[in-house]
């Protein structure tokens, strides 16, 4: 356990202890039944980007059959877990966030309202293709058009570090050809220059650009750049 306190309250010796372990500035409860607490104390964890959330948990609340569900909020984000308290010991999790966009198809259309095709005047004719991946393609004809898609809805970037895209296939590494993830404010085609953060994909695997900067609603976009810069993906994440 970590010893640094970081805000008031007490702990009895006949009390549980929880510790929660959360990114920084986000919101935790304990609940059970028709009881819900509050952290007694915060403490900051070895590392910067984390706070530990501190629950007593009185005697009287032990129980080795009803769990505790604890969930943490940042933002839009909630992540929740469970765990028995059945004695006065001292109990860990670790709580994390993921804002999926896209995975295998699920769209999350509570948060993206879903994907269309944007395009440049020379894209007209690319390709995007929405199923189990998401395929975006400019024209083969045409090394200079750019096609892909955005989210329908501006999504809310507030507390979330990194979003992802894990691209299975499809991309060469020359010239302009490539494919491009990106946020930005407007909705539909924005030119590359217009993005608000952006980087352009040569390789396949895990891909990320750094929001951490960024608060507020933004459209996340995907672009691939002629037939060579074709851009396949599976997943599309956000994580604080």
């Amino acid at each position: 356990m970590i010893f640094v306190v970081g805000g008031g309250g007490k702990l009895k010796d006949t009390d549980a202890v929880l510790v929660v372990t959360v990114p920084t500035g986000s919101t935790v409860t304990a609940t059970k039944g028709g009881t819900t607490l509050t952290p007694t104390m915060w403490v900051k964890a070895a590392d910067a980007s984390l706070d530990c959330a501190i629950f007593s948990i009185p005697a009287s609340k032990f129980d080795s059959t009803t769990p505790w569900t604890v969930t943490a909020t940042l933002g839009t984000q909630t992540a929740s877990d469970t765990v028995l308290i059945t004695t006065n010991k001292e109990y860990e999790i670790s709580l994390s966030f993921a804002l999926w966009l896209f995975n295998d198809g699920n769209t999350f259309e509570s948060t993206t309202g879903g994907y269309f095709k944007v395009y440049d005047t020379n894209g007209s004719s690319g390709t995007f293709t929405l199923g189990s991946t998401i395929t975006v393609r400019g024209a083969a004809s045409d090394s200079n058009s750019v096609c892909g898609c955005s989210t329908v809805n501006a999504v809310d970037l507030t507390g979330v570090s990194t979003l992802k895209i894990h691209v299975t296939s499809g991309i060469s590494g020359y010239s302009s050809r490539y494919g491009t993830f990106g946020v930005s404010k407007t909705s539909g085609f924005a030119p590359f220059t217009s993005l608000s953060v952006f980087t352009h994909i040569f390789s396949t695997g895990d891909i990320s650009i750094n929001v951490s900067n960024l608060t507020g609603l933004y459209y996340v976009k995907i672009y691939g750049a002629s037939s060579a810069g074709q851009l396949v993906t599976d997943k599309v994440l956000g994580t604080a």
